[in-house]
């Protein structure tokens, strides 16, 4: 490839990652990655319900959450104080959510945990964007 087309993937590649919605995906799989993990642990090993078990996660996940979208994706420059007060009552709602959802589908109607977590999952995020991008990390 040539010089021109190189510099046209690099723009390509910088645009994609200057957009808060992509930014917002990727730190969300991390902290949902981490709730996963959590999920798994603690139903393998442990012996949690899921819906106890991804509810800790989830809270972990949001501590991840909070840090890299704060400085990563919407890049933000309020103080912490009124935007980890904001970001934690969307946490608590979408916790309440998640672990609704998961309960329900896993524990009581005996779905397949991964199943029922998938559910909650996309649910809960669109939840979240919404909240963080026009509440949460919102520029005054």
């Amino acid at each position: 490839m040539g010089s021109n087309t190189n510099r046209k993937l690099d723009g390509a590649w910088r645009q994609i990652m200057d957009n808060t919605l992509i930014k917002f995906l990727l730190t969300g799989g991390l902290a949902t990655l981490l709730q996963y993990f959590i999920l798994w642990c603690g139903v393998e090993f442990l012996g949690l319900l899921a819906a106890t078990a991804s509810g800790i996660g989830y809270m972990a996940g949001s501590i991840v959450s909070y840090f890299v979208n704060y400085y990563y994706t919407f890049n933000s420059t309020q103080s912490h104080t009124g935007a980890a007060a904001r970001f934690y009552i969307m946490v608590c709602i979408g916790w309440l959510m998640n672990t609704v959802i998961v309960g329900l589908l896993a524990d009581f109607m005996n779905w397949n945990k991964w199943i029922a977590q998938g559910i909650a999952t996309a649910i809960v995020l669109i939840w979240n964007f919404c909240s963080s991008r026009y509440w949460v990390f919102k520029s005054v």
